[in-house]
């Protein structure tokens, strides 16, 4: 958004309604005093008006001085980038990583600006793991489930972005797999620690092998955010390679259940469906060779370990 944007929007309703956080502040030679703070940047800090209004920004500080990074953000010219990422303090000593930018606004005091933030917290947690590990992809979560945004790194996979980005995470799961990742997800909301989890993901008919590191996220008051995900791997799986879609694959051939293979076999119900559901990649030989005779082929034409 630039100068000549700014004005000529309704600067009340932008100000008031916007979803982000924003400051009205004013320069007095090196000082910046906070004018006005609108209900987002309230409820993302926690501070009242009363807390900060006619008291200097510094307040907000975090560790580099809050005056210093304005002043350099209020040199730069309109057609720069003018934004810059720090840390501030919520009003209960959180630290709070943001993405700022200062718009001049036009008035009867010149010294009169807008200061826009943008919450980057989530951001700066994937960044870090990107230095440590080698990380394929990321994406933000909110707490309802709903895909906000996707990057890719290292292996791009063949899927377009667009079509998943406001989309439910649950049309990505597997069936077989929901109650294991409504479980993870269920834990980590109650402890507020990430966490790491390996399952299989569905894009587009292809399914993929993934392992990820997910952490929750909570506003200043309590309310959970949304989650930041990171996948360690991210492999797609051949289906003519994977040993459970070709045991699938023979049963709805030959119209063999899950309930008459355990029957003919002996062998337990919940082993079969494990195995067939891929929970179980490598039976015992024996468990093998039952099933795959069931089945009217060898072993190895199932489990590749066999041949």
């Amino acid at each position: 958004m630039n100068i000549y944007e700014w004005s000529c929007m309704n600067l009340y309703d932008l100000f008031t309604f916007s979803p982000h956080p924003i400051i009205i502040i004013s320069r007095h030679l090196k000082e910046w005093v906070v004018k006005d703070i609108n209900a987002s940047f309230q409820l993302f800090t926690a501070y009242t008006k009363e807390d900060l209004i006619d008291r200097s920004i510094s307040i907000l500080s975090h560790s580099a001085p809050f005056s210093q990074v304005l002043t350099s953000l209020a040199s730069l010219k309109e057609q720069q980038d003018n934004t810059m990422e720090c840390e501030i303090s919520s009003r209960f000593g959180r630290c709070l990583y943001v993405s700022l930018q200062l718009i001049r606004v036009y008035s009867e005091d010149d010294s009169l600006y807008a200061l826009i933030l943008n919450d980057i917290t989530e951001k700066k947690w994937i960044e870090q793991l990107i230095l440590e590990r080698k990380v394929e992809a990321s994406l933000l979560l909110s707490a309802e489930g709903v895909i906000s945004s996707i990057s890719r790194y290292y292996s791009p996979v063949r899927f377009n972005v667009s079509r998943m980005e406001e989309g439910s995470i649950a049309d990505f799961i597997l069936h077989r797999e929901k109650f294991k990742i409504y479980r993870f997800f269920n834990t980590m909301r109650k402890s507020k620690l990430e966490a790491e989890l390996s399952f299989t993901l569905t894009l587009f008919g292809d399914e993929f092998t993934s392992r990820v590191i997910a952490k929750p996220f909570y506003r200043t008051d309590g309310q959970l955010k949304g989650y930041a995900i990171v996948f360690l791997k991210l492999d797609l799986i051949d289906p003519l390679e994977d040993p459970s879609y070709k045991l699938r694959l023979l049963m709805t051939e030959k119209n063999i259940s899950v309930t008459h293979l355990a029957q003919t076999t002996d062998i337990s119900l919940t082993t079969i469906s494990k195995i067939r559901n891929g929970k179980i990649k490598k039976p015992q030989r024996l468990t093998a060779d039952l099933i795959a005779g069931e089945l009217g082929v060898v072993p190895g034409e199932i489990w590749s370990c066999f041949r």
